[in-house]
C-alpha cells in the first residue's frame, strides 16, 4: 500500500544546503519525501524557506496546523514518510493531535519547528508565542509525546542527531520531532559525522530470531486448524508481500479486521471474511474462534471498533502474536526481532499445514436504483460498485467508518481510516495527504457533514494544488455515531449548524469542481457517473435519514453495554 521508504537515502541534496535548516530538509528529501506540508512562522521562517528552496519538495501550505497534521498523516500512509512544518509553541501545538494521532497509527511523520532565536533563549526575553515567563523548553515535552524520537539541531550535533532521528522513526514507524531555532537554522553546518544511517535498526538478534523461529514452528507443529489475522502494520513496516508469501506457503486461510483492511486483498483465495466478534461476516467467527491457533501477523489490535465492541469470544491464550519488533505467547516474551528478518526464516523453514475451511465469499448485490430517498445501505453498495481497483478511499471517523469495514472492496482498492485514534475531521485534510501521494489515482472520501464542518477549510488548500478527489459528504441533519452511541439519541448537543455543503467548493475557491446535492438512489448513481468522468473535484451533498444508522452502527448501539460498561 505504501512506498517503501526505509531510511534510506535515494537522492543527494544535501550537498548543496548552505545552513541547518536546509541540510535538515535536505536530509529528509533524500529519503523520497517529495511534498511537506506547513502553516508558516517567523520562528519558523528558515525552515519554511528550506522548504520552498529544495528543487525536488513541493511544500504544500495549508489552512492550519491541525489540517496540516492530518495532512501529512494521510500522505505517510501512501508515501511511507511525510514531512510536516510549524512554528513554536502556538503552531506545534495546534498540531500536536493529528501528530499524536500518526504515532497511534505507526506513521512516520518528521515534524520541524522553527523555535525563537537563540540569543533571546540565552537571555530569557518576553517574546511572542511564549507565556512571557523566559522559559522557552517547556513545551519541548508536549511535543515529543507524540513522537518515538525528538532532537533540537545546532550547526554543531546536525548530521548525527539527524542520523540518530531518522534511525529511531523507521525502526518504530512513528513520528520525530525536530526543533531548529531561527538562527541556528541560518547559520552553516559545523558537525563533521559523516551522514550514514545506523542500519543495524532493521537487524534482529539472532539469537533471538533463532528463539522466535523455534517458538513459531513448536506452535505450527502442534497446531492442525492455523487461522491468521494480518494487521495494517504489516503495510507501515513494508513487510506485506512476504506475509502473504508465508500465508500461501503454509496454505492457512486468513480474516481481517477493520483496522486492518485492504492490507491484503480481500479477492485473495485464501481470504475467509471479516472477523470483528458478534459482527463478523457469516462463518467467519466461528472458523477464527475455533482455531487451534491464531497467528496475529503484525500486531493487530483487540481493541473496542476493532472487535465490535470487545463482543469477539477468541481465547486470547491460543494467540501467537508476530509483532513487527516482538514475538509473544501467552508465556514467552522475545524482544529485538525484526519481522522481515522473521518472515524470512520462516518462509524457509515453515511447512505447510494446508488448512482451509469452507467459506462463502460474501458479494454485494446491486441497489435498487430508485426515486426513493436514499439508505445508508443503497449508498455504500452504490459506492463499491462505482470504486475502481486504482482508487484510494478515505473514510471518515463515524457511521461509514463503522459501517463500511465489513463490505467487501473490490480488488486493488486501498483503504484508510483512524480506527485506533478516531479524530473526526482527520479524513477531509488526509484526503489531501493521500492524492497528492498517488497522483495517478482517483482519491474518493466519504465523510459526514459532522466531522467535515471541523476542517472543511482545507477545500480551499485542494483547489490551490489542483487536486481532483470525490468527496462524497453525507448530510444526515447532526453528528450520527454520536446519536448512536448513546441511549437518548436527540441531545442537543449532536445538532449542527445548517449549512449550504454543496455550495463549499466554490466559497473556497474550487471553481472547476463539479458540485451536486442528491436525496434518491437515481440522483446519486447519476452524480457517480458524472463523477467517475470530471476531471477536476467533484462534491456530492448526500441526504440521508437522521436516523438511518446502518447495520454496523445499529448492532453498536444495542450493546453500548459491552462497549462502556
Amino acid at each position: 500500500m505504501s512506498k517503501n521508504i526505509n531510511g534510506k537515502k535515494v537522492f543527494d541534496t544535501t550537498k548543496d544546503a548552505t545552513n541547518v535548516a536546509e541540510y535538515v530538509v535536505s536530509r529528509l528529501v533524500d529519503l523520497g519525501i517529495d511534498h511537506s506540508f506547513s502553516v508558516p512562522g517567523d520562528f519558523a521562517f528558515a525552515l519554511d524557506h528550506a522548504l520552498i528552496s529544495n528543487p525536488k519538495l513541493n511544500n504544500i501550505v495549508n489552512a492550519n496546523e491541525l489540517n496540516a497534521s492530518y495532512a501529512a498523516d494521510g500522505f505517510a500512509r501512501v508515501n511511507g514518510a511525510a514531512i510536516l512544518c510549524t512554528t513554536y509553541a502556538v503552531g506545534e501545538l495546534s498540531a500536536l493531535n493529528g501528530v499524536m494521532g500518526s504515532k497511534a497509527e505507526n506513521l512516520v511523520v518528521f515534524h520541524l519547528v522553527g523555535s525563537p532565536n537563540d540569543a533571546a533563549v540565552g537571555k530569557k526575553k518576553q517574546v511572542h508565542h511564549t507565556l512571557g515567563d523566559g522559559v522557552f523548553g517547556n513545551f519541548f515535552d508536549l511535543s515529543a509525546s507524540a513522537a518515538c524520537v525528538s532532537a533540537i539541531i545546532t550547526p554543531e550535533n546536525a548530521r548525527r542527531e539527524m542520523n540518530r532521528v531518522i534511525a529511531e522513526a523507521f525502526k518504530y514507524r512513528k513520528p520525530a520531532y525536530i526543533s531548529v531555532s531561527l538562527d541556528g537554522g541560518n547559520r552553516p553546518v559545523t558537525d563533521i559525522t559523516p551522514d550514514d544511517i545506523d542500519c543495524s535498526y532493521l537487524k534482529t538478534n539472532p539469537h533471538q530470531l533463532e528463539l522466535a523461529v523455534n517458538l513459531v514452528l513448536e506452535h505450527l507443529s502442534k497446531a492442525k486448524k492455523v487461522v491468521a489475522i494480518p494487521a495494517i502494520k504489516l503495510d507501515r513496516f513494508g513487510v506485506t508481500e512476504k506475509a502473504i508469501k508465508l500465508i500461501e506457503k503454509l496454505n492457512i486461510p486468513f480474516a481481517i479486521m477493520p483496522h486492518d483492511k485492504s492490507v491484503i486483498s480481500e479477492t485473495h483465495p485464501n481470504y475467509i471474511g471479516f472477523y470483528a466478534g458478534l459482527l463478523s461476516d457469516t462463518n467467519t467467527a466461528k472458523i477464527v474462534e475455533d482455531a487451534d491457533l491464531v497467528i496475529n501477523l503484525g500486531d493487530a489490535l483487540w481493541s473496542d471498533f476493532n472487535t465490535a465492541g470487545f463482543t469477539n469470544n477468541l481465547d486470547l491464550d491460543k494467540v501467537l502474536n508476530l509483532g513487527p519488533l516482538f514475538v509473544e505467547d501467552k508465556k514467552t516474551y522475545l524482544a529485538d526481532i525484526y519481522l522481515s528478518e522473521l518472515l524470512d526464516a520462516l518462509l524457509e523453514k515453515a511447512d505447510s499445514i494446508n488448512y482451509r475451511p469452507e467459506y462463502s465469499r460474501m458479494t454485494i448485490q446491486d441497489a435498487p436504483i430508485t426515486q426513493e430517498n436514499l439508505t445508508l445501505s443503497v449508498l455504500y453498495t452504490q459506492v463499491l460498485k462505482f470504486l475502481k481497483n486504482t482508487d484510494n478511499l478515505v473514510v471518515e471517523t463515524g457511521s461509514s467508518s463503522l459501517n463500511m469495514p465489513k463490505l467487501p472492496l473490490p480488488e486493488g482498492v486501498k483503504y484508510h481510516n483512524q480506527t485506533l485514534w478516531g479524530s473526526i475531521g482527520w479524513a477531509t485534510p488526509a484526503t489531501l495527504g493521500v492524492a497528492l501521494a498517488n497522483p495517478d489515482s482517483r482519491t474518493v472520501l466519504i465523510t459526514g457533514e459532522g466531522s467535515h464542518q471541523l476542517t472543511l477549510n482545507e477545500l480551499g488548500v485542494m483547489g490551490r494544488y489542483k487536486v481532483n478527489p470525490i468527496i462524497l459528504c453525507i448530510n444526515n441533519d447532526g453528528f450520527m455515531v454520536e446519536r448512536a452511541l448513546e441511549l437518548d439519541p436527540d441531545p442537543s448537543y449532536d445538532d449542527l449548524a445548517q449549512l449550504n455543503y454543496k455550495d463549499l467548493p466554490k466559497a473556497f475557491g474550487c471553481n472547476d469542481w463539479l458540485t451536486i446535492k442528491v436525496k434518491t438512489g437515481q440522483e446519486l448513481a447519476q452524480a457517480l457517473k458524472e463523477a467517475r468522468e470530471h476531471k477536476s473535484g467533484v462534491y456530492i451533498e448526500i441526504i440521508t435519514g437522521k436516523y438511518d444508522y446502518g447495520n454496523a452502527l445499529d448492532f453498536f448501539n444495542s450493546h453500548l453495554k459491552e462497549m462502556y460498561g
